[in-house]
């Protein structure tokens, strides 16, 4: 064999084996987010033949990453049909979710089973990025894989501020106090792991696209009020990151001129006039200690407690208004403190918002987080998962049987469509 044809061979074995390593990466990536499923229905979903799905699922199982769950009948003729199920103890990613009020932790499995929480508040002396360190590496310590060739592939860290694509450094999340914060190489260093770092509404609106609300909407808006507000934008199936990775920061849309004073420096954000600190004055205005009690009293007094919501509920239209008409979505997803919010005034939410020229011609459909509060720690542990679905046997063979070795330090990926 001349020396050409031993290097058009050698290439085109590499071709053959991206291409298996691909294939073997799209069925672990379908199984992981439509299991249990069985070998039919991933040859439809996948377009590979029967012969590659089963070789490849075959493989998936030796991994440990792949099981047979049984049987069950589709209603079409001939003998019911094997399902496959991700192994949510044979791979498992630590998911982190940054609040201005606690830090939640949890071990996510392959296949998005919760495993096991941890949680712990965030007090003043406790919100610096060096405490947030420490909880970290305590937190990873009661949450480490438990089970004998269990391996741990990744942390994803979802926190309320900008985040810069290439390395996760915060560049400020104005209700945490922090500015130009390291967090990506703060978290690799505590937790000696593989580390994403992304927006917590950026990570919420992925999970609800691959899992929750927005799995059959291309484009969809997701929206988390608590303290602030944020929010995160799927065009075409990917999510809308922006020049600099600052897309989706909805909280500060100026809504209000003469309205307060934001944390960001500006005056009349949006998040100054929906956020908590509005919601407790409306609870103030209606003889209520705070946002629970006025909730609770909807079920008593709904009249009252519309009364006391009208004018925040007046700018929480003004800005799904502004998205309707900047994003043209699918579907608005109201998260954080909004789903309980929405039960005692959608039809004022509905209303107003269909009233404006982007809603008359067709809108948006609102509804709430199916993933409800996990939306966020969901979408952490999707990023982290990213490169086991993209070269499954390449990560087990560059991981240990338990979450350590060597620190490296990670952006959030760029997110395929779901469909990818």
């Amino acid at each position: 064999m001349t020396g050409r044809a031993v290097a058009l061979s050698a290439v085109a074995g590499a071709n053959r084996g991206a291409l298996r390593r691909h294939n073997l990466g799209t069925v672990l990536r379908a199984i992981h987010l439509a299991g249990p499923i069985s070998r039919a229905e991933l040859t439809d979903l996948t377009g590979l033949n029967r012969s590659t799905i089963g070789d490849l699922a075959a493989r998936l199982g030796s991994l440990g990453l792949v099981r047979e769950v049984g049987a069950t009948d589709r209603g079409a003729p001939g003998r019911p049909s094997i399902l496959l199920e991700c192994s949510p103890d044979g791979a498992s990613v630590l998911a982190v979710d940054i609040t201005v009020k606690r830090l939640r932790m949890a071990r996510v499995g392959l296949g998005g089973q919760v495993l096991r929480r941890h949680e712990v508040p965030l007090t003043d002396r406790h919100r610096s990025p060096g405490e947030v360190g420490r909880l970290l590496r305590e937190g990873a310590d009661l949450l480490r894989p438990r089970d004998v060739g269990s391996v741990g592939v990744g942390v994803g860290v979802a926190v309320p501020g900008i985040v810069r694509p290439t390395d996760g450094r915060v560049h400020a999340a104005p209700n945490l106090g922090w500015r130009d914060v390291p967090l990506g190489s703060l978290a690799a260093t505590a937790l000696a792991a593989p580390v994403t770092v992304g927006n917590d509404a950026d990570l919420g609106a992925w999970a609800e696209h691959l899992r929750g609300a927005g799995t059959h909407a291309g484009n969809l808006v997701f929206v988390a009020a608590d303290i602030g507000v944020g929010g995160g934008v799927i065009v075409a199936g990917s999510l809308l990151r922006g020049h600099r990775g600052f897309a989706g920061e909805i909280g500060h849309i100026p809504v209000n001129p003469a309205g307060r004073p934001c944390r960001c420096g500006a005056t009349g954000c949006w998040e100054t006039e929906i956020g908590l600190p509005a919601l407790a004055r409306a609870a103030q205005r209606a003889g209520a200690t705070g946002l629970p009690e006025l909730l609770a009293l909807a079920g008593v007094e709904p009249e009252r407690v519309r009364q006391a919501l009208q004018e925040p509920t007046h700018w929480l239209a003004v800005g799904l208004a502004t998205l309707v008409a900047a994003y043209d979505p699918e579907v608005i997803i109201l998260g954080g403190v909004l789903p309980q919010w929405w039960e005692v005034s959608r039809v004022e939410i509905v209303d107003a918002v269909a009233g404006t020229l982007a809603g008359r011609a067709g809108p948006a459909r609102l509804c709430v987080p199916v993933l409800g509060a996990d939306a966020t720690l969901m979408g952490a542990a999707e990023t982290a998962f990213s490169t086991l679905l993209a070269d499954p046997e390449g990560c087990l063979a560059s991981h240990p049987a338990e979450l350590g070795g060597t620190v490296s330090v990670h952006a959030a990926p760029v997110l395929l469509p779901s469909g990818a």
